[in-house]
C-alpha cells in the first residue's frame, strides 16, 4: 500500500493515547516557533543559503577551556554587542549595566560535561545511554550498559527499531527505555549519563514544548518522578566518556535486541570496556 519511504514516515509518528493532539512549529525541535527558524526557513525555500563563513570561529570559541563568563565577554565583543558608550549613544540609551548573564543559564550543573568515564562510588550503578541512526536501513538503535563501582559490567541491553527518526529523539528513547530498565531490575542509587545535551536540558526544563520529541521527554520526567526514592539522577557526558553505550548502539544493527550479562561478553566489546579503566 505505501512506498518504504511513506510507510518509514508512518513508522516515526509517536502514537501517545494520554496526549491531545495539538499544533507545533517543526521548524524548532521544541515545538514553538521563532523568527531565527523562520527566517532560515524563507532563505531555504527561495533556495538560498546562510552564510556560515565565520562558523569554525565559533566553534572553536565556544570550545575553548576558559570560564564561561569570559566566553559569553569574547562574544559579545566580536560581535559587536558590548554595551559601550558608542553603541549606548547609538541606541540612544542614557546610561545602562548588563546584568543578563547567569551562570545556571542551560540548566546545567557542576557534574555535567566530564570527558571520561569514572566508576562510580561504592554502592552506587552507573547507567551510560546512546542511540544511533542507520539511514540506508531506515533503521535506529539505542544502548544502555549498567557498571558498579569496579567498573564490572552488571548487564547491558541494545535495541534495534524501524523508523527514520531524528538523533534527539532517538536519544530519548533511548534514555526512556534505560529510565524503564532501571525501574524494573530495582537498582537504587543510580547515575545516568547521556552524550545529548539538547536532551538534558530538555528534562531539567520545566517549561512546556509541543513536538514529538517532548512526548518523550514528558515519559522520562514522569519515571524520574517514579523512581525519586530510588536517588537516580541524570547527567551530561562528553561523547568521550561514553564510549561503551556509543559502541553497542553502532553495532546494534548487527547484534540485533539483545540482554548482555558479563560472561557473555565477546573480545572486541570487552575491549572497549577495558579501554574505560585505564585512566
Amino acid at each position: 500500500m505505501f512506498n518504504s519511504r511513506d510507510a518509514n514516515l508512518i513508522l516515526t509518528i509517536p502514537i501517545r493515547s494520554s496526549q491531545a493532539d495539538t499544533w507545533y512549529w517543526r521548524k524548532e525541535k521544541m515545538g514553538h516557533y521563532s523568527v531565527k527558524s523562520a527566517y532560515a526557513a524563507l532563505i531555504e525555500q527561495r533556495g538560498l543559503q546562510v552564510s556560515s563563513a565565520n562558523s569554525g570561529f565559533w566553534r572553536k570559541l565556544w570550545n575553548l577551556k576558559i570560564p564561561l563568563k569570559i566566553k559569553h565577554f569574547l562574544w559579545r565583543a566580536s560581535s559587536d554587542v558590548l554595551p559601550t558608550k558608542e553603541q549606548l549613544r547609538a541606541k540612544r540609551v542614557e546610561d545602562a549595566q548588563d546584568k543578563s548573564f547567569d551562570l545556571s543559564f542551560g540548566f546545567m550543573n557542576q557534574s555535567d560535561g566530564v570527558v571520561q568515564w569514572k566508576q562510580p562510588i561504592e554502592d552506587k550503578v552507573k547507567v551510560n545511554t546512546d542511540a544511533a541512526l542507520f539511514e540506508d536501513s531506515g533503521q535506529y538503535s539505542f544502548a544502555m550498559v549498567a557498571r558498579d563501582h569496579k567498573g564490572d559490567m552488571l548487564e547491558a541491553r541494545t535495541c534495534c527499531k524501524q523508523g527514520t527518526v531524528t538523533p534527539e529523539m532517538a536519544e530519548a528513547i533511548g534514555v526512556k527505555e534505560a529510565l524503564s530498565w532501571v525501574k524494573n531490575k530495582g537498582w537504587t542509587n543510580v547515575v545516568m549519563e547521556s552524550d545529548c545535551l539538547l536532551l538534558i536540558q530538555a528534562i531539567r526544563c520545566s517549561s512546556v514544548h509541543l513536538s514529538y520529541f517532548d512526548t518523550v521527554v514528558k515519559e522520562c520526567k514522569k519515571l524520574l518522578c517514579d523512581l525519586g526514592d530510588r536517588n537516580v539522577i541524570l547527567n551530561f557526558v562528553k561523547r568521550s566518556a561514553n564510549k561503551v553505550a556509543h559502541y553497542l548502539a553502532r553495532h546494534t544493527s548487527s547484534l540485533a535486541d539483545r540482554t548482555w550479562n558479563q560472561g557473555e561478553i565477546n573480545p572486541e566489546f570487552q575491549l572497549v570496556l577495558f579501554e574505560d579503566l585505564k585512566y
